[in-house]
């Protein structure tokens, strides 16, 4: 009897934790926190062992969750399946195969599970694009041109005294008076649950119109 219940509660856990994935895709705040707070137990196994932007790796946390709620299945299984109920225990195997395995068929698809890194190849392109239509050494005239092909809207200011202008992480920019400061924030489509990427832009300018430095690199807007 052992073994049924062992089948029943893994395919009830490997159901449930598919299922909390595809929720992911509802749009509704509330469905998308139940989801996200339900796939923690998982997500706290895998990034303890393997630390990573979000909840973690989509397969390792699914199967992480399909794990845990198997194991809690299992007690509940226990409770509700005795020993002279292995036609029951067999019927519920027979009934819940089917839609247990699509479910995690579908919650391993890119396109249908959410906890895939998405467009981020696109970002790593959009990112070498600018800077290399955005080398140092470019004038002004030149980079106006470029960012308007690209559909960048800027913001510009003149230095008047000399300051940071920008603080990430070990870089640091320094503007000097009669400086031009070209920024921007870039949305993109690319993310990673529970976050996504904009690529911020400055570049500095020299009294000759000469770009001197810049700084082209994505930021993580998270909720």
């Amino acid at each position: 009897m052992t073994k049924y219940r062992v089948v029943v509660a893994l395919l009830a856990g490997a159901g449930l934790a598919s299922l909390i994935v595809l929720l992911l895709n509802v749009p509704l705040f509330p469905v998308v926190v139940t989801a996200t707070i339900l796939l923690l137990p998982g997500s706290i196994v895998v990034t303890a062992f393997s630390p990573s932007i979000g909840l973690g790796p989509p397969l390792a946390v699914l199967g992480a969750n399909s794990l845990f709620y198997s194991a809690i299945a299992y007690v509940v299984v226990r409770r509700t399946l005795r020993n002279a109920e292995i036609w029951r225990a067999k019927s519920v195997i027979a009934f819940a195969s089917a839609p247990a395995l699509l479910l995690a068929c579908l919650a391993c698809l890119p396109s249908l599970n959410p906890l895939w890194p998405y467009r981020m190849v696109q970002l790593s392109d959009q990112e070498r694009i600018l800077r290399q239509g955005l080398a140092v050494g470019s004038s002004l005239h030149q980079a106006r041109a470029f960012l308007e092909t690209q559909g960048v809207k800027t913001y510009n200011q003149e230095m008047s005294i000399e300051g940071v202008v920008l603080q990430r992480g070990n870089r640091i920019i320094i503007g000097h008076p009669g400086d031009l400061l070209v920024s921007a924030q870039i949305p993109t489509e690319a993310g990673e649950f529970p976050c996504w990427y904009r690529i911020d832009m400055m570049l500095v300018f020299d009294k000759a119109d000469i770009l001197k430095e810049s700084y082209i690199d994505r930021f993580r807007l998270c909720p």
